[in-house]
């Protein structure tokens, strides 16, 4: 795997001039192996998770930690960087990684003290690169930010359209049913809530249906109740989860690392634990 990702990899860099080829060219190659980066985020040229990557116009490292553009990419950039993402996401200097590339060479840099290090400077080559790919596949917790939460969680992310479209398919099914059951009872008691705010106008049910990618429940005149039933039901999901984590990180609960430890638990261990 890691020797077709350099493969590609040199292949790509090789015609490559500026740092926006250069950013093409590792945004295709490491996609391959499952790794998805955020480019140009917060003036980052590349990121993923506590991994931060800064790119150069092809070779303007000349090979030396003495080049100019070297100590500008570590010195200045990276450093500058680091910290700032630190500071925002609330978690240690010390556990962000920033790597530096010109597409000819390769370095690690890394914030302790306050101070920027870097591990020597390494040539495009089978270990290098299989040493960034070792990294960013180790690096799988996400900061607890709002970004991150949107583009994990929010309605248009993958699991929010998922998690809707069940528990709207689960409202259709439950409330067309001719005998009482306990789905339909919440959501009765919801409207009697909240009969207000899901009394919309026709134009703003339109733009409520244009940005969401789930369809919206099978309940006949209900239907638009229904639906902010749903977006109701899964954003006070989040809310719960999100409650549980931070609990869970004060050591206020038996449960340490609580959605850590759910992402990896099988349905019937899940479904005891939120019990």
């Amino acid at each position: 795997m890691f020797s077709t990702l350099f493969e590609k990899l040199k292949k790509l860099t090789r015609s490559c001039i500026t740092e926006e080829e250069l950013r093409i060219a590792w945004t295709t190659s490491f996609s391959d192996i499952g790794i998805e980066f955020k480019a140009e985020r917060d003036r980052n040229d590349l990121s993923h998770n506590q991994v931060i990557i800064e790119l150069k116009n092809k070779g303007f490292f000349k090979g030396s930690i003495a080049s100019q553009k070297f100590k500008e990419a570590v010195n200045d950039r990276l450093y500058k960087y680091i910290t700032r993402k630190a500071k925002i996401e609330g978690i240690p200097e010390g556990d962000y990684t920033g790597i530096a590339t010109d597409g000819d060479h390769i370095v690690f840099c890394y914030v302790q003290n306050g101070i920027i290090r870097h591990q020597d400077l390494m040539p495009l080559s089978l270990m290098s690169v299989t040493k960034v790919a070792k990294c960013l596949r180790s690096d799988g917790r996400r900061a607890l930010t709002s970004i991150n939460l949107i583009d994990d969680f929010g309605h248009n992310s993958p699991v929010g359209i998922k998690l809707m479209g069940a528990l709207s398919n689960e409202l259709s099914q439950h409330f067309l049913d001719t005998e009482n059951n306990k789905i339909k009872m919440l959501f009765k008691e919801w409207q009697s809530l909240f009969g207000q705010v899901s009394n919309l106008t026709n134009e703003q049910v339109l733009k409520i249906n244009k940005q969401l990618n789930f369809s919206i429940p099978n309940i006949k005149d209900e239907s638009v109740s229904g639906l902010l039933f749903v977006i109701h039901t899964y954003n006070a999901l989040i809310m719960k989860l999100l409650g549980a984590e931070i609990v869970s990180y004060l050591d206020l609960t038996q449960y340490k690392d609580f959605c850590g430890n759910l992402a990896s638990a099988d349905d019937g261990r899940l479904l005891k634990i939120l019990e």
